[in-house]
């Protein structure tokens, strides 16, 4: 039976449809692909093709995963699942591989082609973004080299008044003294030169303990450190004395110890200086006031488990696992910039101690901070 003026005229403009898609997706600048509700591709444009440097003939009905990145590859199936079980467009960003097996960082927008009202394939569109990642990357090495630069300049800050300190009350000490007869030496003049002396060897242990927190920094061996410490007389000191330097300020710090808690596997000086970095980030992140809560107890595990909570701004959740790298930092409330060492000597002072320490935060409610160290245990490190 011969077919109606409209059977054909719909045939036309099917095939028209079919011709104009084609058209528009093989002069497309980006890579454009479909796989079936399998996962193996059924087309492919030009610039797909060039983009992984193979023809459509080698990859025709090859399940798209063999061009993704192992590391890519569960987002890129999640990704694939959620555009054929939503119908809905899903963007991500993954990394392909083409003919060499070399990495191309793509952004990918996969949506369900809809027949009937049932997915019969996936469409997805690709945008290599290896510039981007390129400007991103260099971007991030002139701010850690803007921070490398504060660091070096804040350190020697640090070292360098203590020493002027020291050779100022030198100085006047030779000028009062290098003429004068010691063998009629007052108690007064005696007095003088002990305290001279005392306030050298202060300014002497702070640049000690400056450069000791740089070497921190490369510390790496875990082990082998017989040092202890009263966990809940360090934070009692360290609040102590917080507390007498927010007088005035309205800002709290609420401690609650466990009751006969036992002694860290950490030496005290490196507890005091990992537990007032964690307080200096609080601090900050509540330039409006608030209360810290520090707790601390016995955990499972035999170890002793010590949260700082604050009500801060909070962290921003993409940045949280990079925070305890070299000179990365938070600047949205920082009032001056830091060099963006400071967690990472916290984390390299608790792994040489065997002690972990994690992170969780939610923008504009707060951030907590728990540290977990070992029981000091006599036999564990003889």
């Amino acid at each position: 039976m011969p077919k109606s003026k409209k059977t054909l005229s719909m045939q036309s403009d099917f095939i028209a449809s079919q011709d104009l898609f084609r058209l528009l997706s093989e002069s497309a600048s980006d890579g454009m692909f479909t796989v079936d509700l399998k996962g193996n591709i059924v087309y492919t444009n030009n610039s797909f093709d060039q983009l992984i440097r193979m023809p459509f003939s080698k990859i025709k009905g090859k399940h798209f995963t063999r061009y993704v990145a192992e590391g890519s590859r569960e987002r890129a199936l999640s990704c694939f699942r959620a555009a054929q079980d939503e119908r809905r467009g899903v963007k991500e960003e993954i990394d392909i591989l083409d003919k060499k097996g070399e990495c191309i960082p793509v952004e990918i927008h996969a949506s369900g082609l809809v027949k009937n009202n049932r997915t019969i394939a996936v469409h997805a569109i690709l945008r290599d973004i290896s510039r981007r990642r390129h400007l991103e990357f260099m971007a991030r090495e002139a701010e850690k080299m803007r921070a490398l630069n504060d660091f070096v300049a804040d350190t020697a800050k640090e070292i360098k008044y203590p020493l002027e300190a020291i050779l100022s009350r030198t100085k006047t000490a030779v000028q009062e003294y290098k003429h004068r007869d010691f063998e009629y030496i007052g108690y007064k003049e005696f007095c003088n030169i002990v305290h001279t002396i005392e306030n050298i060897g202060r300014q002497v242990e702070e640049c000690w303990q400056t450069t000791d927190r740089l070497l921190n920094i490369h510390r790496r061996k875990t082990g082998g450190l017989s040092l202890s410490c009263n966990a809940g007389m360090v934070l009692r000191a360290v609040v102590q004395s917080r507390e007498e330097r927010l007088k005035g300020v309205n800002l709290k710090l609420k401690l609650k110890l466990q009751d006969s808690l036992p002694k860290a596997a950490i030496g005290d000086t490196e507890l005091t200086h990992v537990i007032n970095s964690i307080l200096d980030n609080a601090i900050e992140a509540m330039p409006a006031g608030g209360q810290v809560d520090i707790k601390a107890a016995r955990a499972e595990g035999n170890c002793i488990s010590i949260e700082i909570k604050d009500q801060g701004v909070g962290i921003l959740k993409e940045n949280i696992p990079n925070i305890f790298e070299p000179f990365f930092t938070t600047k949205a409330y920082r009032v001056e910039k830091k060099s963006g060492l400071g967690l990472t000597i916290v984390q390299s002072i608790l792994r040489a101690y065997r002690g972990e320490i994690s992170v969780r935060s939610n923008l504009r409610h707060g951030t907590t901070v728990k540290i977990s160290l070992p029981v000091y245990r006599k036999s564990r490190n003889k």
